[in-house]
């Protein structure tokens, strides 16, 4: 998201970082969560906060009746059968899949996405050998 214009973070798995950057969130601001049972304790509690800011989340997860999805403004639901003590291989995939959907949907529908995504790569690209 960044390289395509947007102001964006990837929260720390450390709770107090994600602390730090959802307590200053607002109104103007979304989340993204992702989260395959959407029961984690830290990331509810995140969730929370955030809502409280009035940011908008956006839950990426595999279970329609989480307490995630209750909170999220919107979701997104990966449909992977897989035993929990396994899920942590397997989960990954679909999550992926969705954030490609996400940003192709993103580049296709916005000029300005395309024209930071260019100015971003001639920037990098120049400090290539």
């Amino acid at each position: 998201l960044l390289r395509m214009g947007f102001d964006s973070v990837t929260l720390d798995a450390d709770n107090h970082v994600q602390s730090y950057r959802v307590s200053l969130l607002d109104e103007r601001d979304v989340v993204f969560v992702f989260s395959f049972s959407g029961t984690t304790k830290e990331i509810l509690d995140t969730v929370t906060v955030a809502k409280k800011n009035k940011a908008k989340v956006i839950a990426f997860t595999n279970h329609t009746k989480s307490p995630l999805v209750k909170l999220s403004d919107h979701f997104l639901i990966t449909a992977i059968r897989i035993p929990a003590l396994e899920a942590e291989l397997g989960t990954r995939l679909p999550f992926y899949f969705l954030i490609e959907v996400l940003t192709n949907y993103l580049y296709d529908n916005y000029q300005q996405v395309r024209d930071a995504l260019k100015i971003t790569y001639d920037s990098v690209s120049k400090k290539q050998m």
